[in-house]
């Protein structure tokens, strides 16, 4: 910065201020800016990341934790990579650096913590796509917030215990149910995994909920579970038992995530049944292969750019020493109406 200072005729600290982007709360002309960065950019500057968090305490270098088993299902082309890509590019286009970190249960179980954490350059993580069950995870993040500076949650409930930033899964899973409902269905199948995510089991429990209030005893509502973990055919397990018998069949289905309802839909067609005409399906979630289903799936969802701009929120007040207590920022969802549902062939 003296090298620079002394090319573009101005002190250290001006080229300081630019170059750490408060030249515009100091008044700093523009042409002197424009010059510094000029100067700076055909020199090769790159700040020292180590020094500057020895003189700040900041290094401006985020942990993006996600989990192994997500990442074996973006590798395998059918994984949930949009909301951790969107991050990421949020914090990019911000001017902070972003180190990827995978994370199994075993960590989890282990307690061993990001091997990012031993560089000295993160101190902040943010952990993506829930990845271990509910005690676990509550320990793990414990362990690392002893270490970390800030740690931040997403799409997971622990009860307020770290700030959290996730989709309304109660108010999301009556939507599903009011819109169903007012396309005329009283039969429906809901399609989930054993394993216990409260994610999921908030999501059924308002649907179901809600259906029982505007239904009452007129409404059907049956359960199906494709196994015990997540797997790309859990929907389609779910719906070959749901239609295994002549018992009650229902004419729409909910995806506990957007996930299970691909599946089911792509077994619903393999079965001969049309979609929507003989059977709805809708999701709850961001999972982009949604869209491009066989048939769009419809599902309840959350802007992208929203959640970004409310985890950033929260980080920033916490390198400020501004954050509240540890709470949850819950997401509205909205309906992204697509091809999978319409009026049951009955009515």
């Amino acid at each position: 910065m003296r090298e620079i200072g002394r090319l573009a005729d101005v002190s250290q600290s001006t080229v300081s201020l630019i170059l750490n982007g408060k030249s515009e709360t100091v008044r700093i002309c523009p042409e002197t800016r424009d010059k510094v960065l000029t100067i700076a950019r055909e020199h090769g500057y790159a700040p020292n990341l180590l020094a500057r968090a020895m003189r700040t305490g900041d290094t401006g270098v985020i942990g993006i934790l996600v989990s192994r088993e997500a990442m074996r299902q973006i590798a395998d082309n059918h994984g949930a990579v949009r909301g951790t890509l969107q991050l990421q590019a949020g914090f990019l286009l911000r001017d902070h650096r972003v180190m990827l970190e995978v994370v199994g249960e075993e960590d989890c179980r282990e307690l061993r913590l990001p091997r990012t954490l031993s560089t000295g350059l993160v101190d902040t993580f943010i952990l993506c796509e829930s990845f271990l069950l509910k005690e676990a995870m509550k320990r793990y993040i414990e362990a690392l917030r002893k270490q970390a500076r800030c740690v931040i949650v997403v799409d997971e409930w622990l009860d307020g215990i770290i700030p959290t930033v996730k989709v309304d899964d109660e108010a999301a899973g009556r939507l599903a149910a009011e819109h169903l409902w007012g396309l005329g269905h009283r039969r429906f199948g809901i399609v989930t995994c054993e394993e216990r995510r409260e994610v999921l089991s908030r999501r059924m429990a308002a649907f179901e909920g809600r259906l029982a209030e505007l239904g009452g005893s007129r409404v059907s509502v049956v359960r199906s579970y494709g196994g015990d973990r997540w797997s790309l055919d859990c929907g389609g397990v779910a719906v070959r038992a749901l239609f295994a018998s002549d018992a009650m069949r229902p004419t729409a289905i909910l995806g506990a995530n957007d996930f299970f309802a691909v599946g089911a839909e792509r077994e619903l067609l393999r079965l001969g049944l049309r979609v929507p005409e003989d059977v709805s399906v809708i999701g709850i979630g961001e999972w982009e292969q949604a869209a491009s289903a066989p048939v769009p799936i419809t599902t309840v969802s959350v802007d992208m750019a929203e959640k970004v701009e409310a985890i950033i929120r929260i980080w920033k007040a916490h390198l400020a020493g501004q954050a509240s207590a540890p709470n949850v920022t819950l997401l509205s969802g909205h309906l992204v109406l697509r091809g999978s549902t319409g009026r049951p062939s009955e009515v």
